[in-house]
């Protein structure tokens, strides 16, 4: 890695890392949205193509979780790298 160099505007990734925190929640909140919707239709509505959608549901619901797991565990690394931009760019500047 002879002499690389990242060219990275602070305040675009800070707009992706704020962009992804909000994302995340928004999956977070919906998932519960959905989670009672398909339940309380559970209750009065069950044959092949309800458990059919629920066990694809399932699947997916799984991977954003996951994802959403994901982020919140990188967020707070990005505000770290950001901060870390933004305090080289003013001592450059300095």
């Amino acid at each position: 890695m002879a002499n690389e160099r990242a060219h990275v505007d602070p305040e675009q990734l800070s707009t992706l890392a704020e962009n992804l925190r909000q994302y995340s929640s928004a999956i977070s909140l919906l998932m519960e949205d959905l989670d009672l919707g398909l339940n309380r239709l559970g209750h009065t509505f069950q044959d092949e193509t309800y458990f059919d959608f629920r066990s694809s549901y399932q699947v997916a619901r799984q991977q954003l979780v996951e994802f959403a797991e994901e982020t919140r565990r990188y967020w707070p690394l990005l505000e770290h790298d950001i901060e870390d931009l933004r305090a080289f760019l003013r001592r450059r500047v300095d």
